[in-house]
């Protein structure tokens, strides 16, 4: 009997799934920590700002690792794969703008 292989994209589909775990771990947290001073005060802090970089991160790889191996775009040329990533980072950009603008109203 043959062993079982794993491909490129099982790996690919495995980090996916993780990553979603990720993000939906950090979506349902509230943002907040509690933080214990010199003094021994407990302080509440806010981690919204660094939740919203990661789910981001998160976000460029995730639609990377999509792009690359299940739309199969690492064997095309670097044009596409950038116009790809491009789009991708203008989509992020565009949300943080917009995330970013309601905390400000």
């Amino acid at each position: 009997m043959k062993a079982p292989s794993i491909h490129r994209e099982d790996i690919a589909f495995a980090l996916l799934l993780l990553a979603t775990l990720v993000t939906y771990a950090l979506g349902e947290w509230d943002g907040k920590y509690r933080e214990v001073c010199r003094s021994g005060h407990v302080m509440i802090v806010s981690a919204q700002g660094a939740v919203a970089v990661v789910l981001a991160l998160v976000t460029l790889i995730k639609g990377t690792l999509v792009a690359r191996e299940f739309m199969v775009l690492r064997h095309v040329s670097l044009r596409w794969q950038a116009a790809v990533l491009g789009w991708l980072l203008l989509v992020i950009a565009l949300i943080a703008v917009g995330w970013r603008a309601s905390l400000s109203a």
